[in-house]
């Protein structure tokens, strides 16, 4: 997958978020306890309670196979240990390989703080 159809991924997954999360899930977002590698503090565990729970996998895009392990690796993706059968979503992947403004940028879209969805 070239980095621009990822992205595209990404963006939707977020919109995604945006669309069915309850107003209280978004609330519950808060940029200074986020954690993109916790189960509990990344984006879907913050809301939910858990990024494994019931309705973390409603709001999740419904199919893993949806989900390309076949991205064009980065530098920064061969950092990773990203494999075949990885349950991430596009947005967890990017996560990891985005900066702590883009993290804050996310969650700002999110929660409505922020109009228009810049990722790079």
């Amino acid at each position: 997958m070239r980095r621009a159809l990822f992205l595209i991924a990404v963006r939707a997954e977020i919109k995604r978020i945006k669309r069915l999360a309850t107003a209280e899930e978004i609330d519950r977002l808060d940029f200074s306890k986020f954690s993109h590698s916790s189960a509990g503090n990344c984006i879907y565990g913050q809301m939910t309670g858990y990024c494994g729970s019931d309705r973390a996998t409603e709001i999740m895009p419904k199919s893993f196979s949806e989900i390309s392990l076949e991205f064009d690796v980065t530098t920064e993706y061969k950092q990773l240990s990203f494999k075949k059968g990885d349950d991430f979503t596009y947005m967890e992947k990017y996560l990891y390989i985005c900066s702590p403004n883009t993290h804050k940028h996310i969650i700002d879209f999110l929660k409505g703080k922020v109009k228009v969805l810049s990722i790079k």
